[in-house]
């Protein structure tokens, strides 16, 4: 989002505009909007990606959803637990059941744990420190 003399815009704005998108049905050009905006140095949100992913949900678009959700991480941002969880419950629906299994096995081997006292979002000593190594990869079969 080149600005040319105006203001650049910050993740709470954004938030609204890939919002507003995702209302609309408009996912991939809010994936865009995200990518275009991450590359020019916006450090984007948990809500930004609960925003996208929660609509990649809903439209049961999954092929699109988990890759979301490793690429979050990878950018070392938890997600929102819920989202993750949504997630999860939609790959099972959809009776992917070996990726779902497989995703759980990831968490586990990324050390990604519910952070009890605050219920809403994952921890992780490595992300915690800044060395998340990598994106969540599973198997899916």
């Amino acid at each position: 989002m080149n600005q040319s003399g105006g203001c650049r815009p910050d993740v709470v704005a954004v938030n609204v505009l890939i919002g507003g998108l995702c209302r609309e049905g408009r996912t991939r050009e809010a994936a865009a909007l995200m990518e275009e905006l991450a590359g020019d140095g916006l450090k984007l949100n948990r809500a930004s990606y609960r925003i996208l992913m929660n609509r990649l949900c809903e439209d049961g678009d999954l092929d699109r959803a988990a890759p979301l959700l490793g690429l979050m991480l990878a950018r070392g941002v938890l997600p929102h637990f819920a989202t993750s969880n949504a997630l999860l419950v939609k790959l099972c629906d959809a009776g992917r059941m070996a990726e779902a299994g497989g995703l759980c096995g990831a968490w586990r081997r990324r050390d990604l744990r519910r952070r009890p006292e605050r219920g809403s979002g994952w921890s992780s000593p490595s992300v915690e420190r800044g060395s998340f190594p990598g994106p969540l990869t599973w198997s899916t079969g």
